[in-house]
């Protein structure tokens, strides 16, 4: 009659066959409970939520004066600039626009005006981003709110109806001399205070 092994070989081969299950992935049957963030090559879908989250408060004006672009959310907002969520939500930005400015009654004596602010509101920079990058230490805004506000100012003082406004800034809508009515198009890559 054959002697059976030693105890602690037989539960060092167990314990040897046990761990080499568990972290091959290839024989093993559970998911692995740790996920590294990018681990599989893509973001997680809280840095995901993060960053939209992130986006919404920033175009809302809920984050106040900010400097730089959260590091997580650098590349989120390149996708949001490059893909088509950000031309969707400016063409709506622009439907109400219209829809408004035809709501509008014109005074005919050539002093009804609508600003539009020319930076990322009629033109846009997304190229030079593609090129350069999408936000960082560097870009930074400078104080424009009150600036804005006096130029508005002399053009009410000159007989000027301001009926509309259009800008990817806040300073560019707020402030003193106001336009009837105003339109915030995004614009998460700075802020202009």
């Amino acid at each position: 009659m054959a002697s059976p092994p030693p105890r602690g070989i037989s539960i060092s081969f167990f314990l040897l066959s046990l761990f080499s299950l568990l972290i091959n992935p290839a024989i093993s049957a559970r998911n692995s409970i740790i996920k590294l963030p990018g681990s599989d090559g893509s973001r997680s879908a809280a840095a995901d939520t993060y960053c939209q989250s992130w986006r919404l408060a920033v175009e809302t004006n809920n984050v106040g004066t900010w400097d730089v672009i959260p590091s997580i959310c650098v590349d989120s907002v390149a996708g949001y600039l490059n893909g088509d969520q950000y031309g969707s939500d400016y063409d709506i930005i622009a439907d109400y626009a219209l829809a408004f400015a035809k709501t509008v009654q014109i005074s005919g004596d050539g002093k009804d005006v609508w600003i539009f602010d020319i930076d990322e509101t009629l033109l846009t920079n997304i190229d030079y981003y593609k090129a350069h990058g999408y936000g960082g230490p560097d870009d930074q805004g400078k104080s424009a709110t009150n600036y804005k506000s006096e130029q508005r100012s002399k053009l009410i003082e000159e007989g000027f109806k301001i009926r509309g406004n259009t800008g990817d800034q806040w300073s560019d809508l707020l402030g003193f001399a106001v336009a009837d009515r105003s339109f915030k198009v995004p614009n998460p890559m700075y802020y202009i205070p």
